[in-house]
């Protein structure tokens, strides 16, 4: 080879490279974002974390809540469809736009909404219909 034959070479490999490396990080971001998650807390402080295809539910035990006494049942985790998940999330988005159920601090019996959406957790008061009607479709599509 000559040294015009090894320039152009090395060029198209740099380019290569730099082809990779942006491919690499497009696919890092858009499997990143196709992962997000919302995290719901229901005034007993049983978590549900919501992703495109799964409910997690972790139950309070006996021994964490406030009376000494509830149970939030037994934790698990299902798979969710997309029409499912478009619910959860219309519903979710709701419960973000609507700021008359905001509440300043964390009270006993008010719900918590966390995710990459808002900036800081929501505190929803206890009494809002939205946040009444996420949480019985979550415990409906969890058979609680």
């Amino acid at each position: 080879m000559t040294l015009t034959t090894d320039i152009i070479l090395l060029i198209l490999i740099k380019n290569m490279l730099k082809t990779s490396l942006l491919l690499i990080c497009v696919l890092t971001f858009v499997i990143s974002k196709s992962q997000t998650s919302t995290v719901y807390i229901d005034g007993s402080n049983n978590t549900y974390t919501i992703t495109e295809n799964k409910i997690e539910y972790i139950a309070v035990k006996k021994e964490n809540s406030s009376s000494g006494v509830y149970s939030g049942g037994k934790s698990e985790s299902i798979k969710i469809t997309a029409k499912q998940f478009s619910k959860i999330n219309s519903l979710v988005v709701e419960l973000e736009k609507d700021s008359t159920c905001y509440l300043s601090d964390r009270l006993m019996g008010c719900g918590t909404l966390k995710n990459e959406r808002i900036k800081t957790p929501l505190y929803i008061a206890m009494n809002s219909v939205k946040k009444n009607e996420l949480e019985s479709c979550l415990k409906q599509l969890l058979g609680l």
